[in-house]
């Protein structure tokens, strides 16, 4: 009896798990974004910038800085430096722009720590596993 039982709320917990999975709501791309915006914020400060960079695409490049291994290196340098001590990201103002090419863009994005201030567009675009990441960002005044 005792495994009926068990055998019986295992059977319930599956219908409900498949029910669940089966009338939640597909979220939007600018909501699954949003969830990345979120990654980022705790990642930024936290200065967890191993956490950050699960949110940037392999396929990163900006002409400044160059590739996800050199943005990598260098937020790493700037953390190691102290410039990330006491710092906020601040999403409240941020807009996504859906755009013609597929990606989405959020901004502004803003950044500060005692060293400055700093807003900040992230670029997202659909990686072929089927995640948002950054591939680009820009920063006003630099």
């Amino acid at each position: 009896m005792e495994k009926f039982v068990k055998y019986g709320m295992l059977c319930v917990l599956v219908m409900v798990l498949v029910a669940g999975c089966a009338t939640g709501t597909k979220k939007s791309d600018e909501q699954l974004v949003g969830d990345q915006l979120q990654v980022v914020k705790k990642s930024l400060e936290s200065k967890n910038i191993d956490a950050l960079f699960v949110v940037v695409s392999e396929d990163f490049e900006h002409p400044e800085v160059g590739s996800k291994a050199e943005l990598k290196a260098l937020a790493e340098t700037g953390r190691d430096s102290g410039y990330a001590d006491d710092g906020a990201c601040e999403l409240k103002n941020v807009q996504l722009t859906k755009k013609s090419d597929g990606t989405i863009s959020a901004y502004p994005i803003d950044l500060s720590s005692p060293a400055g201030s700093i807003s900040v567009e992230l670029v997202f675009k659909k990686d072929k596993d089927g995640v948002w990441r950054v591939l680009t960002g820009n920063a006003d005044g630099v």
